[in-house]
């Protein structure tokens, strides 16, 4: 076997250039510290450890790395978000796509829900003018 010649020496990289429209949100990190510091959230936390364990003993993906309640609470509150912003913004929740922001160690969380496409035509503007209507979801 022949090794393909790109793989010899990196001097690129993969990029794509989409085009659309998103509403990032940052969180206040004091918030969310208070909010780990519940029992409640203490105790779940330690199930998800726990069965973030047993995954890892079944897959054996020794390389991962336990996300952190803050990075699951993000997810969560992302996917009821898209799905409430999606019944008024003209994108179906399966266009809408998501970025978590969770640095732990820094304190600084968000998320980003945005749409995009490599097309040139550009988007609708609903995700937007979703966005400026936030605080009703």
């Amino acid at each position: 076997v022949t090794p393909a010649p790109l793989s010899m020496e990196i001097n690129w990289l993969p990029a794509v250039e989409n085009r659309g429209e998103g509403v990032f949100i940052q969180f206040n990190a004091e918030a969310i510290n208070s909010w780990l510091d519940l029992d409640a959230v203490k105790s779940r936390d330690a199930e998800l450890q726990q069965g973030f364990r047993f995954w890892l003993d079944e897959h054996d993906k020794s390389h991962r790395n336990y996300f952190g309640i803050p990075y699951y609470m993000l997810h969560s509150f992302s996917h009821m978000l898209l799905t409430a912003i999606s019944m008024e913004c003209g994108y179906p929740p399966s266009s809408l796509k998501e970025r978590i922001y969770s640095r732990f160690s820094d304190g600084q969380y968000g998320i980003l829900i945005y749409t995009g496409s490599p097309d040139a035509e550009g988007t609708l503007g609903g995700l937007v003018e979703a966005g400026r209507r936030i605080s009703t979801h």
